[in-house]
């Protein structure tokens, strides 16, 4: 588990490197929360995507969401989901509240 406790908002990352795992290391759920809008094009959301489906075990799941600017990064993101869905890489549900939860296909 990366993240048991809510203190580890510390963790300063740039979503655009890989996380620094081990290259075995596979995850069943990783939540994201908060930071959506800092992204603000379709490539960014896209790296951001790749090394975090990178990170799941087949049919893992990664949940994001962040309430500020959701009008402007879930179009960003959904863009990038249908892409990764056309390519057979993931699925994704879009809640009525915004939050997405995302599959690893594999």
């Amino acid at each position: 588990m990366i993240a048991p406790c809510a203190w580890l908002h510390l963790l300063q990352h740039n979503w655009f490197i890989p996380l620094p795992v081990c290259a075995a290391c596979k995850f069943d759920l990783i939540h994201q929360f908060a930071g959506m809008n800092h992204m603000k094009t379709v490539d960014q959301h896209d790296k951001f995507l790749s090394n975090m489906l990178a990170l799941l075990e087949c049919n893992g799941v990664l949940f994001v969401n962040d309430h500020t600017a959701r009008e402007v990064w879930t179009v960003l993101l959904r863009q990038v989901l249908e892409l990764k869905r056309e390519q057979k890489l993931a699925q994704y549900v879009e809640n009525k509240d915004g939050y997405f939860e995302m599959c690893r296909n594999c």
